[in-house]
């Protein structure tokens, strides 16, 4: 069994961020390195979190927790993601990016 690092999202580097142009495989495993229990304080989610648009405000902490999510969900689906999805998650990333080089 392959054991993910745990990344915080104080801890954060550009180094860590995949490239926005990662296929599935790549996003989920980064999705993986956020840990919704310790930065949350739990698991549990709003509903709405599927449901949401992506947008250029969110903080790294909305941006992480948008991507496990999204991650998650499509991962527990018996159906290929979409391409809008997956570009939802690529824009995520690259949002993170952004937030990073202008901290």
């Amino acid at each position: 069994m392959v054991s993910l690092k745990k990344i915080k999202t104080e801890n954060l580097s550009l180094q860590d961020l995949p490239s926005p142009q990662s296929d599935r495989h790549e996003l989920s495993l980064f999705a993986l390195s956020f840990d919704p229990r310790e930065e949350l304080g739990s698991i549990a989610w709003s509903e709405d979190i599927l449901s949401r648009t992506l947008k250029d405000s969110f903080n790294l902490q909305e941006l992480r927790t948008y991507v496990y999510f999204i991650q998650l969900w499509w991962n527990n689906r018996s159906t290929p993601i979409t391409p809008e999805a997956l570009r939802d998650l690529q824009r995520a990333v690259e949002l993170m990016r952004l937030k990073l080089e202008n901290k």
